[in-house]
């Protein structure tokens, strides 16, 4: 009896807030690639909550790109 065993190899990038493609510009702004939006429907007590995770660092933002496009994001950088 034979096993095969099928490896996927992961393609995705994940970008912190460190990295330094974590942010984009155009030339006229600079923006990050993701950040936490807490809606105005939030309760406030709750918004206060995560805010202050958020500044302690216990949330952090992060992106997800492919491999191909950190490859061109970082040529660019060049």
């Amino acid at each position: 009896m034979e096993t095969f065993i099928k490896v996927i190899r992961d393609t995705t990038k994940v970008i912190k807030r460190s990295d330094q493609n974590f942010c984009i510009s155009n030339g006229l702004s600079y923006s990050p690639r993701a950040s936490i939006n807490i809606s105005q429907k939030c309760p406030q007590r709750i918004a206060d909550i995560i805010i202050d995770a958020y500044n302690r660092g216990w949330i952090e933002p992060v992106a997800t790109v492919t491999e191909e496009e950190y490859t061109w994001m970082t040529l660019r950088k060049k």
